[in-house]
């Protein structure tokens, strides 16, 4: 342990432990700065024990800063066992070396934990690894600023299936250049533990001259709005949305006017029934794709994709929308007013909100087995901005259900039809809609019964 009344502790070179001894290290700085020049734990058979600068329980308020040369560890090989450093009165902590890799901790204590008001990373491609198996890795607090990354830092975080939490926001700092997000606490094998917390309040989670984004986790826990400069942002692992407070809005965004692609590859839900989150899905001339259900689980407030401007026209791909007969969000939009998605796919079997459904696109695919869209006593409507159709598939039996008594409008203007055209087909198409009126272009192709049921009027 090296404490200093309030001085400064600088290490000029390397700092190791006696070999194969694993031994701890100690720095108490209070007031006075704590800098580290060289690499830690590097040397053979040189991996620290614990390394704690300034945490826990120590109230230490001096600056910390790891400068370029001062990894911990190697991109393959620990240096440390656990790496904890900074507390909540901790300044500013420069992390500027570019590996950060610890062996030890478990599912109860993280492998690395790092406390700071503010947190800054100019190394090149700083990569964070906890290699210990369920040994999570945090940032913590971030009171007065976020986690800015210089120009030439690209930032992963790895875990062996352990947490992965964040409390500020992830930014970059320059419009020239642009860092891309690798999140992923996957480890060998994907358990339950592998969980991705982004829970900065105040604004979006990850934002401000980000590139792409890669998010793998069995959950990911997502508090506020992701935002890339046209850059991809892919998903992998079930999304609980987490705002808990002000619009409850979590907005994913690449750009109005551009084309990076949106892709989440499992379920989104909320985290409970209580205040339910909006969820808007921004792609421009790009791809979203939602391969699970959305609020299967826990149903969201509105759902809103390709709809914020007329330049939103990137294709649409929507795996399922609540389970059974059980909504999974109140109003649905997919596609905007003035100009829409070149194409809405519908991959799953079950459309229902408890609101009306908007889908506005140039062309409409129904690829899963008898797509149902309900909405019971609210609108259902399918526009068309183009030349297509409503194409469905040989196992897609359309179903559109707005109920049986209350007043629930369909309206579809796209021809309804079947993507084989062999003559060989055994398609259904029904439609439900009380006491509400029924709008169709058409129906043509290779469709077998059709049955509308309607006391309104049928148009």
């Amino acid at each position: 342990t090296l404490t200093t009344g309030n001085g400064t502790i600088d290490f000029s070179s390397t700092v190791d432990s006696t070999a194969n001894a694993d031994n701890n290290l100690t720095v108490v700085s209070g007031t006075g700065t704590a800098v580290f020049n060289g690499a830690i734990g590097t040397g053979t058979n040189g991996e620290i024990g614990t390394l704690n600068v300034n945490a826990l329980t120590d109230t230490s308020s001096g600056n910390i800063t790891f400068n370029s040369n001062a990894d911990i560890g190697t991109t393959s090989a620990a240096g440390a066992a656990r790496i904890l450093i900074g507390n909540g009165a901790t300044g500013t902590l420069a992390l500027d070396g570019s590996f950060y890799t610890s062996s030890g901790g478990d599912g109860t204590d993280a492998a690395q934990i790092y406390t700071a008001n503010a947190f800054t990373m100019s190394g090149t491609d700083p990569d964070f690894h906890s290699a210990g198996a369920a040994a999570g890795i945090s940032f913590v607090d971030g009171a007065t600023s976020d986690i800015v990354l210089s120009n030439s830092a690209d930032l992963t975080i790895q875990t062996n299936n352990g947490t992965i939490a964040i409390a500020p926001q992830i930014k970059g700092t320059g419009a020239d250049t642009n860092t891309d997000i690798v999140l992923n606490a996957s480890g060998s094998s994907l358990g339950s533990g592998a969980v991705i917390t982004l829970n900065n309040g105040d604004g979006a989670v990850i934002g401000t001259d980000i590139g792409t984004v890669d998010l793998t986790a069995h959950t990911i826990n997502l508090s506020n709005d992701i935002e890339t400069d046209a850059e991809n942002i892919t998903i992998s692992g079930a999304v609980v949305l987490t705002q808990a407070a002000g619009d409850y809005t979590v907005i994913v965004t690449t750009g109005t006017s551009t084309a990076g692609n949106i892709s989440f590859d499992s379920t989104i839900d909320a985290a409970d029934a209580t205040n339910p989150e909006v969820l808007t899905l921004i792609s421009g001339t790009g791809s979203t794709t939602i391969t699970g259900a959305i609020g299967a689980t826990n149903d969201i407030a509105a759902l809103t994709i390709q709809a914020s401007a007329a330049t939103d026209t990137g294709t649409v791909s929507i795996g399922a929308l609540g389970s059974g007969t059980t909504a999974g969000a109140t109003t649905v939009t997919i596609g905007h007013a003035t100009d829409q998605p070149t194409k809405i796919t519908f991959t799953g079997g079950v459309f229902v909100s408890s609101d009306d459904q908007i889908f506005r696109a140039d062309a409409y695919d129904m690829t899963g087995t008898n797509p149902t869209f309900i909405a019971s006593g609210k609108d259902i409507t399918f526009a068309a901005a183009g030349t297509g159709d409503i194409v469905l598939s040989d196992t897609a039996n359309l179903t559109i259900d707005t109920g049986s008594g209350a007043i629930g409008n369909v309206s579809i203007s796209d021809t309804i039809t079947n993507v084989a055209g062999d003559g060989n087909d055994a398609t259904d198409v029904t439609i439900v809609a009380g006491s509400g009126t029924v709008g169709i272009a058409g129906i043509s192709g290779d469709i077998n019964d059709v049955a509308i049921t309607t006391t309104g009027n049928i148009t």
